[in-house]
């Protein structure tokens, strides 16, 4: 007979969802981010970027960091990172994140209640992890919205990168003239 229960999440030792979550657990022999918090300096500024839409940290209004870009730090105490961004009309937003070695991090684009749905997403185990409004509903609209930057395993300094470019025009498709 064939034991359909040997190969349950529950005989693993896991819980159906815990295979989506993250695995912060596993340390990449770095240097955890500096505790308390506040001795942070995510987005270039003192103190931790914060957990989420409430406390996240501003990257300003068409945010152009360019390759130098801003660092922030993600470990097992720190999971997530939020900046806010603002574009104004006719704009969109490249981010890139440049993860540390050996660690597996996420960038996701997020909207104002904070739904990561119907956006842009990365969630590979790559060293450069890339999103970009281009294609999304934020493309070439005034709007403000959220980057997040999740540690799902490993931790350590990264760099996020913004470019903001002008929005390529869309074909006006309204018939206005027949003759």
């Amino acid at each position: 007979t064939f034991d359909t229960d040997a190969f349950s999440p529950a005989f693993f030792g896991q819980k159906t969802l815990e295979l989506l979550t993250p695995k912060v657990g596993t340390s990449s022999g770095r240097a955890a981010c500096p505790s308390p918090s506040s001795l942070q300096s995510d987005g270039g500024s003192n103190g931790d970027a914060g957990a989420d839409a409430n406390t996240s940290r501003s990257l300003g209004t068409n945010p152009n960091s360019g390759t130098t870009g801003t660092q922030g730090c993600v470990d097992a105490t720190d999971t997530d990172d939020w900046y806010t961004v603002t574009t104004t009309a006719g704009k969109d937003v490249d981010v890139e994140l440049v993860v540390p070695t050996g660690a597996d991090f996420d960038l996701y684009l997020v909207d104002s209640t904070g739904n990561e749905y119907d956006y842009d997403w990365s969630e590979y185990d790559d060293p450069l992890e890339k999103v970009s409004t281009g294609g999304t509903s934020f493309s070439g609209v005034a709007s403000t919205f959220y980057i997040n930057v999740r540690a799902y395993s490993g931790d350590g300094q990264y760099t996020l990168r913004t470019w903001t470019n002008s929005t390529p025009p869309r074909p006006d498709l309204v018939i206005t003239s027949i003759t």
